[in-house]
């Protein structure tokens, strides 16, 4: 009972009331434009009030510029494996995830002190060139 009085009653009145939440900026910005000119628009209004309405605008307008890019990942993601909630990596055991971290995170530490060791030893110029060679080396684990 309780279940269907949720879906019946409130879903429908929580999505209504987000949408107008949304749209309440601007039916502001529309009311404005219809019963004032643009001139007198900051004389009838604060000026804290028309920033906070300028900033909830603005938001929207970022969050709306955001939600085309993650729409447009989701959509490729769909592709992968249409219909799944998720994608499932066979290779990536929780092993794997941390023997890769652990390698990143120690080539990370340690990038800094080879840099200075290699440039004391060879010098400014030299050791750049060494390390340019020292970022390009990839080793193979397995061998």
């Amino acid at each position: 009972l309780a279940y269907t009085f949720i879906m019946l009653f409130m879903l429908p009145v929580f999505v209504l009331c987000k949408m107008l939440q949304i749209a309440f900026p601007w039916i502001i910005v529309g009311y404005l434009l219809a019963n004032h000119s643009l001139e007198s628009i900051p004389y009838k209004i604060d000026v804290f009030q028309l920033s906070m309405l300028g900033v909830e605008i603005l938001l929207q307008l970022v969050l709306m510029m955001l939600s085309v890019r993650v729409f447009r990942i989701n959509y490729w993601l769909w592709h992968v494996v249409p219909g799944a909630d998720r994608v499932i990596f066979n290779r990536a055991t929780s092993a794997n995830i941390m023997r890769h971290s652990l390698q990143f995170y120690q080539r990370i530490q340690w990038l800094p002190i080879i840099r200075q060791v290699v440039e004391d030893k060879y010098g400014n110029d030299i050791g750049r060139i060494i390390m340019q060679y020292y970022n390009q080396i990839q080793i193979d684990e397995q061998s």
